[in-house]
C-alpha cells in the first residue's frame, strides 16, 4: 500500500480552511451591507469595526494559506476565534432576531468549527518528526 505523503495530508485540510475562510468572509461582507443599507435584521453601525477588523483578519489568514506557509496554523485558530462573536452558536439563545439569522448562525458556526479541526491537524501534522520537515520543505517560497 503506497505511504500518505504529507502533502497529501495537508492538502485537503487547507481546501477545507480556505472554503471556510472564504465563507467567514461573504458572511463578513453580507453583515456589512445589510448595515450600510439599513435592512433587518442588521447589525448595528458600532459593529463596523469588528466587520472590517474579522473580515480583514480572515483575508490575511486566507492569504497564507494559499502560500502554504506553515505559520498559517496559529492564525487560522485566531481567526475562528475572532469569529465566534458575530456568528456564533451563542446568538441563537442572545439574538431577538436569531430565526431569521439561522442561516448565517449555522453556516458561520459550521465555518468556525471548521477552522478550529483543521488547525488542530494542521498543528499534530507539524509537530510529527515524520511530517514536519516534508510540511517546511513544501512550504519553501524558494520551491
Amino acid at each position: 500500500m503506497p505511504t500518505l505523503s504529507v502533502r497529501d495530508a495537508a492538502g485537503p485540510l487547507r481546501g477545507a480552511a480556505a472554503a471556510a475562510l472564504t465563507i467567514l468572509i461573504v458572511l463578513d461582507l453580507g453583515m456589512f451591507a445589510s448595515m450600510l443599507a439599513g435592512v433587518e435584521p442588521h447589525p448595528p453601525g458600532a459593529r463596523g469595526p469588528y466587520i472590517a477588523a474579522t473580515a480583514a483578519l480572515a483575508t490575511a489568514t486566507l492569504w497564507m494559506l494559499m502560500a502554504t506557509r506553515g505559520d498559517a496554523v496559529p492564525l487560522l485558530a485566531l481567526t475562528a476565534l475572532a469569529f465566534i462573536p458575530g456568528v456564533g452558536p451563542h446568538k441563537f439563545f442572545t439574538e431577538a432576531a436569531a430565526p431569521d439569522l439561522a442561516p448565517v448562525i449555522v453556516v458561520g458556526t459550521g465555518a468556525i468549527v471548521t477552522l478550529l479541526v483543521v488547525a488542530a491537524r494542521l498543528h499534530r501534522l507539524q509537530r510529527d518528526p515524520a511530517t514536519a520537515a516534508p510540511m517546511r520543505a513544501g512550504s519553501d517560497p524558494a520551491r
